[in-house]
């Protein structure tokens, strides 16, 4: 019963049974109801003597029956199964905008030059009511100076032409994008194999949104600012707040001070800015500032949360050394405006502020220069670019200097396809393959609307990606088995070499943090038998065992010409870690089972070298001496069952990135089980160490002897050589 469970297992775990398999299904349906009735009398007979052993039968009769089942089920065909289900998602939420409305409920109009007399805080145009301002640019400036709780300034350009607005409105649509994301990998052959890339692009997305949201939100939030030293006694003239560092104070309690306090603070508000203008004196020189740190863009950065912490890390450190220094004046100047406003001055000394801001805008044209097309650099620049013209145009600083940020983050993002073609000639495996860091590619040009006809789309990102997803995996297999006496006088001797036949290609599919190895081109949702097995030929085979006359006597090698091997099961990375990359190998199959090793087949009456030529290759790869656990196998073999139904009747979820991780996580479950009874079956699988290269054709290149003396059998495998090439092998 093992052996037909271990079978059909295996079998039906990677095979979706086709039309042309009904036949063979059929008959292995019916051997299965003949096991379970033979079994269902076992147990009437078994419960009278042994109840404890009846019970681990019922176990057992129970599996069988799923079994039945499930391979019923899958070998029907019908129309309901054929197509596939059509659920219908709920609506996606839009993402809350950075833009915080600015609300009047007159009609704006933009004054005159003439007409814009008034002022609030620092902007100069014409009052629509006692908080709100619109500018001759159509600046619409919303502040109620007179809420004690308010320091936020809202500022709302005018939308047509504002560049950011666009990327705001995108912003929104966040989730909506990342469901149109995943219905393109739904509608990818093996799609939902790629659900870690996908998982890495939706990351990606959110970062950006992040970043972006930061850079284009419409608010300014205005510091407080040290106070001045009373004299003795004055201090219950006023009422305030103390926080840990500032002094504040509301409203109320400045319109009571009396001269002498309003004196102070004049005097106060002249050293904030002396002392604004004197750390503007001692900045460095406008080039002098760090490069911004490099982010990898292989699948080892993207895809370890611990690195991406680190990178975010470096960037805020970096953007405080950066920009650290300027910021500080800025706040200074901004709090000294708040409290002017507070005190009712009008007037206004912007001076220190306007100079940052022109350095901001040279300091931004020297990163660009250095940095700008440097990809690996490119969304800290992004940010930084972007964020400078951002905040000269919230600030109303006009343009006449001819600085554009926008345009220059689009130039700069021209670079990435001559690079992705770059790296492709360049094998940099780690990059290429790399889908997730792409596609967040292509929402940052999105984004920033930067997207052309003309420009790489998903379309043909993917095309490029999977014809570069091409590795030819070549193995050979070479054995010698001896036998000698206590002479050391060879007795017998069998030797056997084989090797792929033909072209077997395959392609990496992403596994956490690391890759797996499928065929090219089988499609997981119809696999047949011979899509998951890879053809061997006999290149050679000789056997010599001593005749009646007490002669070494060889016989060729005359049996089939070709046996097949599992697919291996890879495990690797390109990362730079102390992790060996790991192939797994099972045994090699044939049409027949060849039988265990004995005399009878060392000294074959037939004289000839055929069925045991199997059984010797197989000993290269596992010891043969195993009696797996019934009844752990029984449990393996229900989790199998079950979890082919989950995975071939899809669970949608909730969205469509829910259905791809419901079919990524119930493949991998069933893969797992899978395993496990192959474990059970064989329990010394060949494992092949090697280190993957990255930048190179040749990514694996490995011999491994399993040469051991077999105990059990009688011999020596004096030579057990796999040779384990991976060569990467592009569509052309």
């Amino acid at each position: 019963m093992l052996a037909a469970f271990f079978c059909l297992g295996t079998v039906y775990a990677q095979v979706k049974i086709t039309v042309n398999q009904q036949a063979e299904l059929q008959q292995s349906i019916n051997d299965l109801k003949k096991e379970i009735r033979d079994l269902e009398n076992d147990i009437k007979e078994t419960e009278k003597t042994d109840p404890a052993e009846a019970a681990s039968l019922k176990k057992q009769l129970s599996a069988l029956k799923n079994m039945l089942a499930m391979i019923d089920n899958i070998g029907k065909p019908s129309a309901q199964s054929s197509k596939t289900p059509v659920t219908k998602l709920p609506a996606v939420k839009a993402t809350p905008s950075p833009i915080v409305p600015v609300i009047v409920k007159q009609t704006v109009v933009i004054p005159t030059e003439a007409q814009a007399k008034d002022k609030l805080l620092w902007y100069t145009g014409k009052k629509i009511n006692d908080s709100t301002l619109v500018t001759v640019k159509g600046l619409l400036v919303q502040y109620n100076k007179n809420n004690k709780n308010s320091s936020l300034v809202k500022i709302q350009p005018p939308k047509k032409s504002d560049p950011f607005d666009r990327i705001a409105l995108e912003l929104t649509k966040l989730e909506q994008r990342k469901e149109e994301l995943a219905e393109k990998f739904d509608k990818m052959k093996n799609g939902f194999m790629f659900y870690p890339d996908l998982k890495i692009a939706l990351a990606l997305y959110d970062d950006l949104n992040q970043r972006l949201s930061e850079v284009v939100k419409n608010t300014i939030d205005l510091p407080g600012m040290l106070m001045p030293v009373e004299e003795s006694g004055n201090s219950s003239s006023r009422t305030g707040a103390r926080g840990p560092f500032l002094d504040y104070f509301d409203t109320d309690a400045v319109q009571s001070q009396n001269e002498i306090y309003l004196k102070g603070m004049n005097e106060t508000i002249e050293q904030q800015l002396a002392l604004a203008k004197k750390l503007y004196n001692e900045l460095p020189p406008i080039s002098d500032f760090p490069a911004p740190p490099a982010h990898e863009l292989g699948m080892c950065a993207n895809c370890d949360p611990e690195l991406i912490k680190k990178q975010k890390k470096q960037d805020s450190i970096w953007f405080v050394n950066y920009w650290g220094k300027e910021e500080r004046i800025l706040q200074i100047v901004l709090g000294v405006e708040r409290q002017r406003a507070l005190l009712g001055i009008s007037e206004s000394d912007f001076s220190s502020a306007s100079q940052v801001l022109k350095r901001g805008v040279e300091k931004s044209r020297i990163l660009f220069e250095k940095y700008g097309t440097d990809l690996t650099r490119s969304q800290v620049v992004m940010q930084v670019v972007l964020g400078v013209e951002r905040q000269r145009q919230l600030l109303g600083f006009n343009d006449t200097d001819n600085f554009n940020g926008m345009l220059l983050v689009i130039k700069g993002m021209d670079v990435y396809e001559k690079y992705l073609y770059e790296q492709m000639e360049a094998k940099n495996h780690d990059f290429v393959l790399n889908l997730g860091s792409h596609l967040g590619f292509l929402r940052q040009k999105a984004l920033l609307g930067a997207s052309e006809e003309r420009d790489m789309d998903f379309a043909s990102l993917t095309k490029r990606i999977t014809d570069y997803n091409r590795f030819e995996l070549i193995m050979e297999v070479d054995f010698i088995m001896e036998e000698r006496d206590g002479n050391n006088e060879l007795t017998f001797k069998a030797t056997g070499a084989m090797a792929t036949k033909g072209k077997v290609y395959g392609k990496f599919v992403p596994v956490d943090c690391s890759y797996k190895m499928i065929p090219f081109n089988v499609d997981l949702s119809d696999t047949k038998l011979q899509d998951v097995y890879i053809p061997f030929s006999v290149k050679s085979g000789v056997k010599t065992l001593i005749d009646e006359n007490g002669k070494l006597v060889n016989y060729n090698y005359s049996g089939p010409e070709s046996f097949s091997l599992d697919f291996p099961e890879f495990k690797f990375d390109f990362c730079y870690n102390n992790k060996p990359d790991t192939a797994w190998l099972l045994t090699f199959m044939g049409d027949s089972d060849p039988g265990d090793i004995s005399e009878g087949m060392k000294y074959d009456v037939y004289k000839n070298y055929k069925s045991d030529f199997l059984t010797f290759a197989n000993l290269v790869f596992v010891s043969r001496d195993l009696q797996p656990n019934a009844e752990e196998f029984t449990d393996l073999g229900q989790d199998v069952f079950k979890t082919i139904g989950g995975f071939q009747q899809t669970n949608t979820g909730s969205s469509m990135v829910e259905k791809l991780k419901n079919q990524y996580e119930g493949k991998m479950k069933m893969d797992e089980h899978r395993k496990g009874i192959q474990n059970l079956v064989n329990d010394k699988k060949s494992m092949i160490l090697f280190t993957a290269n990255n930048r190179s054709t040749v990514v694996a290149d490995q011999f491994t002897d399993t040469k051991r003396k077999l105990e059990e059998e009688g011999l020596d495998l004096t030579r057990g050589l796999i040779h384990l090439r991976l060569l990467h092998s592009p569509v052309q």
